[in-house]
């Protein structure tokens, strides 16, 4: 699944999905077809109800500690959000999110900015040793 090697980059980044909103590292790589997927401990811990059928996903039982609009993410109908903004501090604000129906869009987003980042590099951190 992962065609292009090895996981090199992280991204530390707000995810905000159906009223779920949480600061999230991101392993940034190359999926094929596959925008983004989602760990097993994730799950287990936010234990989403997931309908198989229509691939629904709804963030009805997220633990206490989570950011969550549980009025807005029952069974509510709204697609992926945007979501990125790169920056370390843990305590800044979740940015704005626009409706995202499109999630090859987040994968795009943050492959350029971790392009962008890496076009910051001098030549001697360029230059394999």
């Amino acid at each position: 699944m992962n065609s292009s090697g090895s996981i090199e980059e992280e991204v530390e980044m707000w995810m905000i999905y159906k009223g779920h909103k949480e600061k999230v590292v991101m392993e940034v790589c190359d999926l094929g077809k596959t925008p983004l997927i989602v760990g097993f401990t994730w799950l287990q811990y936010h234990n989403p109800n997931i309908d198989w059928t229509t691939g629904e996903v709804h963030m009805s039982r997220c633990p206490p500690g989570c950011n969550v609009d549980r009025k807005k993410s029952k069974w509510q109908k709204k697609k992926i959000r945007k979501l990125f903004k790169y920056e370390a501090s843990k305590e800044e604000e979740a940015p704005d999110a626009e409706t995202n129906d499109d999630a090859e869009e987040i994968y795009r987003a943050i492959k350029s900015t971790i392009t962008s980042l890496e076009k910051e590099k001098t030549a001697a951190e360029l230059v394999p040793e």
